[in-house]
């Protein structure tokens, strides 16, 4: 090989060995730059996620918490409950008279003929699962 072939390829050594290190350098400091920031970004995001889901919630309870207090002072709803309470009283003061078996059976009659039937006109001709009382 020429003495000049030798210099010119000995200087384009030195002249890329610099810029490609430099290259590689740059390129990493990118790659570490663009993670930081995608993590920084998903982190915000997930953040602001969970803030509005809070939020959300929040508000959920605070309706839900809302229509019960307006629900607890209704006068009607006070009074169905003390009517209620008492017909449960009287129920259970005349439970001996009830024929339970008799019961069960017409129960059991209605779901397995009319609901059954008004069940599979109203839903595609499928039938609806009956468990029947058995002692």
């Amino acid at each position: 090989m020429k003495i000049k072939t030798k210099l010119i390829v000995g200087s384009l050594f030195i002249a890329l060995v610099p810029v490609i290190i430099i290259t590689g350098i740059f390129g990493w400091q990118a790659t570490e730059s663009s993670n930081k920031t995608l993590r920084s970004l998903a982190i915000e995001h997930l953040v602001s996620v969970r803030e509005n889901k809070k939020a959300r919630i929040e508000h959920y309870f605070t309706q839900i918490n809302h229509q019960i207090l307006a629900l607890a002072n209704d006068r009607m709803i006070i009074d169905a409950m003390t009517d209620f309470k008492d017909a449960v009283k009287v129920l259970e003061s005349e439970s001996d008279s009830f024929n339970v078996p008799v019961m069960k059976n017409q129960l059991d009659r209605y779901y397995s003929g009319a609901f059954s039937t008004e069940y599979r006109k109203r839903n595609r001709n499928k039938t609806v699962a009956i468990f029947l009382y058995t002692e």
